[in-house]
């Protein structure tokens, strides 16, 4: 009965984002084009301020993966490592990593739950995400137990699509703090970042990029125990 609420409530939030898309296209007002980066989310794809996406599947466990603008920067990912099966994880919390080389970034769990299943496709084959982190590149499977009093926290439809844009115009200007000197090392043509910009910077872009867009879930997290 949880789960199927659950399938209700995101069904519900999808149908008042296509009725404002449908008024937004009969009052002609402009829509802001998506940048040309991995920031266009599937339907039904929730997203959380630590840059993790969650899919409620129809069982009520949920799928997690990476959005798009962490692969999108970092390039060639070498390796992941996630909690293992069976392992509990609070929302805010590290869940997985990935690795580049001796350069490692922490992502957190979009909710609180227990992992069941892991990708092992992926995990064997990390560089798929340089492709694409959405569909069958999800990492692993939680079992949540805390989503109704979470899902506040997370965005969904056009609130998470608008939300990754300004996430990707934050790290735009972000980068061109750290590169002052070679600024078209990092930023493109338009003031989009580059694919893969990060693997091209030192450490201090690598514990920047951390502290900023993805343990900040992690230290409200901690805020709110």
């Amino acid at each position: 009965m949880v789960a199927l609420l659950l399938v209700l409530f995101v069904a519900a939030l999808l149908a008042v984002d296509l009725g404002r898309e449908r008024r937004r296209r009969a009052t002609g007002a402009v829509r802001v084009p998506a940048p040309t980066t991995p920031a266009a989310l599937p339907a039904g794809v929730f997203v959380h301020p630590g840059h993790a996406w969650a899919e409620i599947l129809r069982s009520g466990h949920v799928r997690v993966g990476l959005d798009g603008l962490v692969s999108y920067l970092v390039g060639t990912i070498e390796q992941v490592v996630p909690r293992q099966v069976g392992d509990a994880v609070r929302q805010g919390e590290p869940l997985l990593r990935l690795d580049q080389g001796n350069r490692h970034l922490t992502v957190a769990a979009p909710v609180t739950g227990r992992v069941t299943f892991l990708n092992d496709r992926l995990l064997s084959r990390p560089g798929d995400l340089g492709r694409s982190t959405y569909g069958d590149n999800w990492v692993c499977v939680l079992q949540p137990t805390r989503l109704g009093e979470e899902m506040a926290s997370l965005r969904v439809a056009s609130a998470a699509a608008d939300w990754l844009r300004q996430e990707f115009r934050r790290l735009a200007d972000c980068l061109a703090d750290l590169t002052p000197a070679r600024p078209g090392m990092a930023i493109q043509d338009g003031g989009m970042p580059m694919p893969g910009a990060l693997s091209e910077l030192p450490d201090e872009a690598w514990a920047r990029f951390q502290c900023e867009f993805l343990s900040s879930a992690v230290t409200a997290a901690e805020a709110g125990s």
